[in-house]
C-alpha cells in the first residue's frame, strides 16, 4: 500500500544556503508516517492509550537534490515489512515527480515498560502487498 502526503516548503525550514535543512526532512517523514496511521483510523494517541508505542530504531536517508522555499513536496510512504513487534517503511520525497530524498525507517513496537509488544491487529490494514506500485 502506498500512502501520499503533500506539503509546501515554508520559510523557517530553509537554512542559510536557501534550501531545506537536512533535519527538516525527518519532520516531513514523521508527519507522513503519523498521517498514514491516522488515515487508517489508528492515530498515535489511540495506540498510546493502549500502551503501544511505535519508535524509530534506525533511519537511513539519502539526499538527492535540494528543495527550496515554496516548493510543493510529496512524501510517499510504503510499508516494506511488518512482523512480530517491528517493521520498516520506505519513504520518498518528490518535487513535481522528481525524487529529492529517499529514506528507510525501521521501527519497533514497545510497551510502556520499554519491552517489545506485538503489533496491534488494526495495523494489518497497512501491511505490504497493497494494490498500488512502490514510490
Amino acid at each position: 500500500m502506498l500512502h501520499r502526503v503533500s506539503t509546501r516548503v515554508r520559510f523557517h525550514e530553509c537554512d542559510l544556503y536557501g534550501h531545506v535543512n537536512h533535519a527538516i526532512y525527518l519532520q516531513y517523514l514523521e508527519t507522513a508516517r503519523v498521517q498514514l496511521l491516522r488515515d487508517h483510523a489508528l492515530p498515535l494517541q489511540e495506540l498510546q492509550r493502549r500502551g503501544v508505542n511505535l519508535v524509530v530504531r534506525r533511519l537511513s536517508i539519502e539526499y538527492l537534490k535540494p528543495a527550496f522555499l515554496d516548493d510543493p513536496l510529496e512524501i510517499a510512504t510504503e510499508v516494506l515489512r511488518m512482523r512480530g513487534s517491528s517493521g520498516a517503511f520506505r519513504q520518498v520525497v518528490t518535487r513535481d515527480g522528481e525524487r529529492i530524498a529517499d529514506a528507510t525507517v525501521e521501527w519497533a513496537c514497545i510497551g510502556d515498560d520499554g519491552r517489545p509488544v506485538r503489533l496491534p491487529p488494526e495495523l494489518d490494514t497497512i501491511r505490504p502487498g497493497g494494490a498500488e506500485a512502490a514510490p
